[in-house]
């Protein structure tokens, strides 16, 4: 890369095929897990994006834009994404997306 500490983040990796396109094509592209469909993580983990998933801030804001019930939607993404705690490791993520390849 011509400039290869320039980081992008597709910001709430709503378009799976899209962002997953982007990743494949450079290193430096990060996707953040707000609004993102619970049932979307899987696959980037399958896919081996793991290591560019940021969590989000407003997560999860993607129940509400989805209709279902914020509440028990909430309670429910707590409990499925403990799991991603032994996957991701978000810290160093978040470090590398703001650190760059150097």
């Amino acid at each position: 890369l011509k400039h290869p500490n320039l980081r992008f983040n597709l910001a709430h990796g709503l378009l799976v095929d899209e962002v997953e396109e982007c990743m494949g094509a450079s290193d430096n592209v990060f996707a953040d897990m707000a609004y993102m469909d619970p049932d979307d993580i899987p696959r980037y983990l399958a896919d081996g994006w793991g290591n560019r998933l940021l969590w989000g801030s407003d997560f999860p804001t993607y129940a509400a834009i989805s209709g279902k019930s914020v509440t028990n939607t909430m309670r429910e993404d707590v409990r499925n994404y403990n799991w991603l705690a032994d996957r991701i490791d978000f810290v160093a993520n978040f470090r590398r997306y703001l650190k760059g390849n150097s």
